[in-house]
């Protein structure tokens, strides 16, 4: 890590860089990853400040791909040898009758993910009285995923799943008709980009009346806009080790000349977008620093919500309470007990479920070409990708928490006791449904 930093009494500057490497427990499992972020902080004037900051990140991780080394160490006999006296792999048929050896199934697999993020903000302060003071918060973030996971065709899960027959199949042999990945393996890629954009404006007051009331509050709003694509695709006859190209497949597997399934092979596209707008209240009052009191409100939209509109504009609370014990006049302090509060708190906390709709969402069938278009008119055919959630509404947690606080021996022990309870409503998440539902 290297950190620079400077400025002078008006403006302020940091920045830093940083490289890191983490190599995993198994072979085959390893991270690296390198940062940079630049922020400047500078009052502009006597009552304007401006703060800005930009970071970035790349990280690069090697895993595994239909093989677990920590799974195997656990279950496989520990008479069974990794090699053979030569120095060879000792390949020996484990439960699905081909030949195995782990260390060639973790060198003829992988799995790469490489993640780029970058996240700006500026935030601007104006103080407008001694009182008010007045604040813009703008902010990017966005992150892109690059990932791949591929099994060449020397690996046993390619003989067990595609190809039915051990490797090193040549057009004459027998299983090399009936095979429908007779050359080659697999490869999956997936990619996504997720951007958000955020506006947060608020108008903050605070003052204390005869040196005991204390008084606080904050109005604002706050704007969020999400974008996320992502794109999914696999492929067969992936020759790794031949300048990672790929085999043709055979149309047709077997006598009978069966349409080969892998050639359809359709790529997944994700395209989903979350806006939402909240405006929020917040406002507390303190006594003496021996009771404090807050309360705050929220209010969000979503263009996501179904045929309830007026859970568009639901607000939601939350509120609090303080009884500093050790600050009233009648608790006698003495060299034990320096400390003793209570405190109770009650709020709603909601989440979208962006991963459902409101409305119907239809799409263009996978498989043959007899499957996705009408023998007729030779229109394309349409089928369900998922049911609309008409009554599509805010995820919603209801929080509850007393607690009890305490400092012993001129605050050099310190301990507490809670209790909290939370329940959920509205929730989306899947259930087994009965077979007699149909």
């Amino acid at each position: 890590n290297l950190g620079i930093s400077g400025g002078n009494s008006n403006t302020r500057y940091y920045s830093s860089f940083g490289y890191n490497t983490l190599n995993g427990t198994a072979i085959g499992n390893d991270s690296k990853g390198i940062t940079g972020s630049l922020s400047m902080t500078s009052q502009v004037f006597k009552n304007l400040s401006l703060s800005i900051r930009l970071a970035a990140s790349k990280n690069t991780t090697n895993g595994f791909y239909q093989v677990s080394p920590y799974d195997y160490a656990v279950k496989v006999n520990r008479a069974i040898s990794a090699y053979n006296p030569n120095g060879e792999l000792n390949f020996y048929r484990n439960s699905s009758g081909y030949l195995f050896n782990i260390i060639n199934e973790r060198d003829e697999t992988g799995n790469v993910n490489n993640v780029l993020t970058t996240n700006g903000s500026m935030d601007v302060n104006y103080q407008i009285s001694d009182n008010f003071r007045f604040q813009t918060l703008f902010s990017y973030n966005a992150s892109a995923t690059n990932g791949s996971t591929y099994a060449t065709e020397k690996t046993e899960y390619i003989s067990k799943t595609h190809r039915l027959a051990e490797y090193g199949l040549t057009p004459s042999d027998p299983a090399y008709i009936n095979s429908k990945l007779p050359v080659g393996g697999e490869f999956n890629e997936v990619t996504s980009t997720n951007r958000t954009l955020g506006w947060r404006n608020n108008l903050s007051f605070n003052k204390t009346f005869a040196q005991k009331h204390t008084v606080a509050a904050m109005v604002g709003i706050e704007t969020n806009a999400t974008q996320y694509d992502g794109y999914q695709a696999t492929s067969y006859g992936y020759l790794r080790d031949r300048g990672k190209s790929f085999a043709t497949l055979p149309l047709t597997v077997t006598t009978a000349k069966t349409v080969n399934s892998l050639l359809v092979s359709i790529p997944r596209i994700t395209d989903r977008k979350v806006n939402t707008m909240g405006m929020y209240l917040t406002g507390s009052y303190s006594y003496a620093s021996r009771y404090v009191v807050n309360l705050s409100v929220r209010n969000d939209r979503s263009n996501r919500f179904g045929q309830f509109t007026n859970e568009k504009f639901n607000p939601v609370w939350a509120g609090g309470f303080r009884w500093n014990i050790a600050n009233e006049k009648w608790f006698a302090s003495n060299n034990w007990i320096s400390g003793l509060a209570l405190r109770s708190s009650f709020g709603y906390q909601r989440n979208i479920a962006s991963n459902v709709s409101p409305d119907l969402i239809i799409k263009l069938p996978t498989g043959a070409a007899a499957n996705s278009t009408d023998a007729l008119t030779g229109e394309a055919l349409l089928t369900v990708g998922n049911l609309p959630y008409g009554d599509l509404r805010w995820e919603q947690t209801l929080s509850m928490n007393f607690g009890l606080d305490w400092n012993l021996f001129k605050n050099k022990v310190s301990g507490s006791i809670e209790y909290y309870t939370k329940r959920g409503r509205d929730l989306i998440t899947s259930l087994p449904v009965p077979l007699e539902y149909g």
